[in-house]
């Protein structure tokens, strides 16, 4: 039996039916944008860094400067290579913005305190010293991304064949999203800086049999948990804490705002994902602190 549950972080709205797809994109462009210190939009120059990759795609002869750019530890051969550098780069901007945390962590890769605003900062420096060069829009997206996959230089060069991240192993998420947990995944042109992508059930059905043997079960989660009507689905519930920060992508399907008389929502600004379950740290957000304080109130 449970007597209660702190739940930190937990998107368990994130299903088709009551998020939109594109809310990831959208939320983690969004903490680009809102990094940015010149007068570039970081989150402009991220854009403009994919879709220049995009294009060279089918130009063999600039892979040669694609490698030197991005220090791969290989040329690439087609265009599937530089695809594969361009969901690298998705990958690891896109998580960068669910561990923005205020002091450095090694949860997913090495990285320093706030590293969206380092990236950001790194990015407009890139492009400032770049602007003139022949492959200029690179060098931002390049500085950005190596914040998240490289950022003490300890590997020698970028392996986009191999996943980054090494803290966290994505075929034990993939699993779940494969099967109950099938969360769907956009991003539209122009509100998000990632590449343009549609969520399409029947493809992403087909990426599942093929990686995993998985049929995903789309309607399970808030048909057997309940809640397409989290207010009313919920009513009954009790002794739960939902906590969720601003800075998180993941926030889009989490509960913010009270269902029942005997639970509590708190969103929390200035936090990015589950850092409420984190150990207190002297970097924290006086938000972050004051939020610790209302659960040890509540439990």
């Amino acid at each position: 039996w449970f007597q209660g549950a702190l739940a930190a972080s937990a998107p368990i709205l994130f299903f088709d039916g009551w998020v939109t797809p594109d809310a990831y994109d959208i939320i983690a462009t969004g903490s680009y944008a809102a990094s940015s210190k010149g007068e570039t939009d970081c989150s402009d120059l991220i854009s403009d860094g994919f879709e220049a990759l995009q294009e060279l795609r089918g130009n063999s002869e600039a892979y040669g400067d694609i490698a030197e750019i991005f220090n791969l530890c290989a040329v690439p051969k087609g265009e599937i290579e530089v695809q594969s550098l361009i969901n690298t780069l998705s990958d690891s901007i896109g998580t960068m913005a669910m561990v923005n945390y205020p002091y450095p962590t090694s949860f997913v890769e090495p990285l320093p305190a706030w590293p969206v605003a380092t990236a950001c900062a790194a990015g407009e420096a890139a492009w400032e010293a770049k602007w003139q060069e022949k492959y200029a829009k690179l060098y931002p997206i390049q500085a950005v991304g190596k914040t998240f996959y490289n950022y003490n230089d300890q590997e020698p060069c970028l392996d986009v064949s191999v996943q980054q991240g090494g803290g966290l192993d994505d075929n034990g998420w993939g699993v779940l999203a494969c099967n109950e947990m099938a969360m769907p995944f956009s991003s539209p042109k122009p509100a998000s800086m990632f590449p343009a992508a549609e969520w399409n059930e029947k493809e992403n059905s087909a990426q599942c049999e093929a990686m995993y043997g998985e049929s995903p079960q789309y309607n399970w989660a808030l048909e057997y948990f309940g809640g397409k009507n989290p207010k009313k689905d919920f009513m009954k519930a009790s002794n739960i804490i939902f906590s969720n920060g601003t800075l998180d992508p993941w926030h889009a399907g989490g509960v913010l705002e009270q269902v029942s008389e005997d639970t509590i929502s708190i969103f929390i600004q200035e936090s990015a994902h589950h850092l409420v379950r984190r150990l207190p740290n002297e970097a924290d957000p006086a938000t972050l602190t004051a939020a610790r304080e209302t659960e040890k109130q509540w439990i």
